[in-house]
């Protein structure tokens, strides 16, 4: 499902900070399956308009919580989705991402998040915590137009665009946390369009600190 082997001969980019872009990392055929058979529980749209460094409207479901003792539950993923956690989780996978970023990760925390944009969703530029080390992001959608929003941008700061990414199967992108690591994904304008996306996040930390502000409602 997942060509590990992808990650020892990708680029890495380390300026406007270190990221890079794995092509094929996930299989075509698995991705549309992974798509067609998305987790009916455990969906909770997020949302804020005040209170942190950052504003954003999307729809979360957490497959790997952050929490170890949450982790060892059943998540009743279907199996594809279970085999995928698993891989994610595997010393082989943390070995070739800390090889590609050339950062440890080995003994992170990890979290895996199926993030759902739909019509005029979107997270605001901002850098993620200093308890965040790494993200890998694997987009879901077969096709995407740049005409439907829902881009990824890196970013040089708060304002300016340094390149964006769609978010097709076709392609993963993963980043090192710093103070100039400025992304965001720009508002879906498609009705009718999804995007999808799976965020693996490496913490240094299980503690996280959750400004006021934050809006849960269950889908």
């Amino acid at each position: 499902m997942l060509d590990i082997s992808k990650l020892y001969s990708a680029s890495l980019v380390e300026v406007p900070f270190k990221f890079s872009l794995i092509q094929d990392f996930l299989d075509s055929n698995s991705g549309k399956i992974l798509s067609d058979s998305l987790p009916h529980k455990g969906n909770y749209r997020s949302s804020r308009s005040e209170g942190s460094d950052k504003v954003y409207n999307v729809v979360n479901n957490i497959l790997l919580p952050l929490e170890p003792e949450l982790a060892k539950k059943n998540s009743n993923l279907p199996l594809l989705w279970e085999s995928l956690i698993k891989q994610f989780q595997s010393l082989e996978y943390s070995e070739a991402l800390s090889y590609l970023l050339k950062e440890d990760l080995e003994f992170c925390h990890i979290e895996i998040t199926l993030k759902r944009y739909k019509y005029q969703d979107y997270i605001s530029a901002h850098t993620d915590k200093a308890c965040v080390k790494a993200t890998h992001l694997l987009f879901l959608n077969d096709d995407w137009d740049a005409k439907w929003g829902g881009l990824l941008h890196l970013m040089y700061d708060s304002d300016n665009t340094y390149k964006t990414f769609l978010p097709t199967i076709a392609s993963s992108l993963a980043f090192v946390r710093s103070d100039a690591s400025w992304h965001k994904v720009c508002p879906v304008t498609q009705p009718n369009k999804e995007r999808l996306a799976l965020q693996v996040a490496f913490w240094n930390t299980v503690e996280r600190y959750v400004a006021p502000g934050r809006k849960i409602q269950i889908e």
